[in-house]
């Protein structure tokens, strides 16, 4: 299966880049890290938007990431639940690195069932608690790789602080780009 595309230019001459897989009311939002692609390498988001699409027969729209873009992200969702044509949808957002912070900033102006973070990328100062604090709501996972030095401190961030719905899940192994174990990234869909 390959995607259905839709590709925004903006200003700046940046290309934002969507892929389309739909199905039924469950809507799965992607964002690939920073400057990835809506297939990421070896096709990780692509494969992963598949088997989404076919365990759960859900919608799955995947974001490139040259860029924040938040705006156009809330609105490619928004055009997927128009053409869905169901305004009883269930958003899922799952972001990778830089895109797991741009999932946590949407999550907070969309009406998300459960939001799952690969790695998240922050800058110690940054520490989104007061973002998280407001998606009390939502159920988040984070998940980070034993062998990625940036998760350690924001693992630290996190147990120090209760925020409520959130569990975290550790990848024996992984390092931030989970290099070598394709499989297991792929497999963290399942948590969707």
């Amino acid at each position: 299966m390959k995607f259905d595309k839709i590709i925004h230019k903006l200003f700046n001459g940046e290309i934002v880049e969507y892929g389309f897989i739909f199905g039924n009311e469950k809507i799965v939002f992607i964002k690939a890290g920073a400057g990835g692609s809506i297939n990421g390498y070896s096709n990780k988001y692509l494969k992963m938007a598949q088997k989404i699409h076919d365990r759960l027969g859900a919608s799955v729209i995947c974001s490139s990431n040259p860029i924040s873009s938040l705006e156009l992200d809330r609105k490619a969702i928004i055009w997927c639940v128009k053409k869905l044509n169901n305004l009883n949808f269930e958003l899922y957002l799952l972001g990778n690195s830089d895109g797991a912070y741009q999932c946590i900033c949407l999550a907070k102006n969309m009406r998300s069932k459960k939001l799952v973070c690969i790695n998240p990328s922050f800058i110690p100062s940054k520490f989104p608690r007061d973002k998280l604090i407001l998606l009390s709501r939502i159920e988040k996972i984070f998940v980070f790789g034993t062998e990625d030095e940036e998760g350690k401190e924001i693992v630290s961030n996190l147990q120090k602080e209760y925020i409520p719905n959130l569990e975290i899940k550790m990848v024996k192994g992984a390092d931030h780009a989970f290099t070598n174990m394709i499989d297991e990234f792929i497999n963290l869909s399942d948590l969707i």
